[in-house]
């Protein structure tokens, strides 16, 4: 992870923001010089080389770009990068959102946005980067077995009985420690969005479940379907691991 992250006020965090809107490009400019170190970029090429000379710690990313693939930028650089990106949007309810989500963007944030809303969102997820980075230069990364699978928290990773490695994002890996500290108990959505987000649940905010779904998916494949993740109706959800002998 950069350096300037471990700053503990963040301050010296840089941002590099990616918006058409000229309006918008100079309200974020604004907005983020007030607590960060904002950049504007004006294209997808721009950014990527951003990424790839490391000049950024975070990225605001709207997806609905000119002449431009959002998710395919979102996608090429999150094949290449662990950065933290939070998409920027006009609506909650688009499936853009949900897709960005799937593809590894940490959070989004929904226009017209409060500045003090949108600053806290870039700390949570800033926080999370250097917790996770730290976490990960452990000096030996500590694993929860399911069985005959392991679970690494810090190196994001799940590794099957085969020894095949199955990594998962540092959101996944968040909500998925949290439910193995839960054990058999239910971890609420207000528990887990918390202890992850930094705020309570938003029962408008897909985000939650969208992770949960995809984390879902890669526990099946993982562990041979013997780890899942079961909602709980109203509460939140529960890891549910099937004994070896019931398999």
């Amino acid at each position: 992870m950069i350096h300037n992250l471990i700053h503990p006020d963040l301050a010296l965090s840089r941002v590099a923001v990616l918006d058409d809107d000229l309006g918008m490009q100079t309200m974020l400019h604004r907005v983020l010089s007030s607590a960060f170190v904002p950049t504007i970029v004006r294209s997808g090429r721009e950014l990527l080389t951003l990424v790839e000379s490391k000049g950024t710690d975070i990225i605001l990313l709207d997806l609905r770009l000119p002449g431009e693939d959002g998710l395919e930028l979102l996608r090429a650089i999150r094949a290449s990068s662990p950065i933290p990106i939070i998409i920027v949007t006009g609506t909650a309810n688009d499936s853009t959102v949900e897709v960005g989500l799937n593809l590894g963007a940490d959070d989004y944030v929904v226009k017209p946005f409060a500045p003090q809303v949108l600053l806290a969102r870039i700390r949570s997820v800033l926080r999370r980067a250097v917790k996770t980075a730290q976490a990960t230069l452990g000096t030996a990364p500590a694993a929860i077995s399911f069985g005959d699978a392991s679970f690494f928290p810090g190196l994001r990773q799940i590794v099957s009985a085969r020894r095949e490695t199955h990594p998962v994002t540092e959101r996944e890996a968040q909500i998925l420690k949290i439910l193995c500290e839960k054990g058999t108990d239910i971890a609420s959505r207000d528990e887990i969005s918390r202890q992850v987000s930094g705020y309570d649940w938003d029962p408008s905010d897909r985000s939650l479940d969208v992770h949960v779904c995809r984390l879902r998916s890669k526990l099946a494949i993982a562990t041979d379907q013997r780890v899942s993740i079961d909602p709980v109706r109203g509460v939140g959800y529960r890891l549910r691991v099937m004994p070896l002998a019931e398999r």
